[in-house]
């Protein structure tokens, strides 16, 4: 049984996580929509943008969280999918960071 400490760890540790690969994903959203297949102005229509005001978000990286979310929504598909965790496992392998088992996870999460 681990102890509290370990449990906030894990917890911090992993919300770290998770915090930091939104901001990849906001900082690389034009190479995954890119990735997708999907032209602009689709996307632009699917989550209630004008194409020229989703042209100027998508150079600026200035999506907010909720129109990250949209695009997501629209574009997703294996081939973003299989781009997403490659990044993903690509920045971990990179930052050398520790990993935990699923079950220290299932553990702080009170799951069987």
């Amino acid at each position: 049984m681990q102890d509290g400490n370990t449990n906030l760890y894990i917890i911090y540790y992993m919300v770290n996580e998770i915090i930091s690969d939104y901001k990849n994903i906001k900082e690389r959203i034009s190479e995954i929509i890119d990735v997708s297949g999907y032209k602009n102005e689709y996307v632009a229509k699917k989550i209630g943008l004008s194409p020229s005001s989703f042209s100027v978000k998508k150079s600026r990286k200035s999506f907010s969280l909720e129109e990250i979310e949209k695009i997501i929504g629209v574009i997703e598909n294996e081939d973003v999918e299989n781009f997403i965790l490659l990044e993903i496992l690509r920045g971990d392998k990179a930052m050398n960071e520790p990993t935990y088992p699923i079950e220290d996870l299932m553990a702080v999460m009170g799951w069987k």
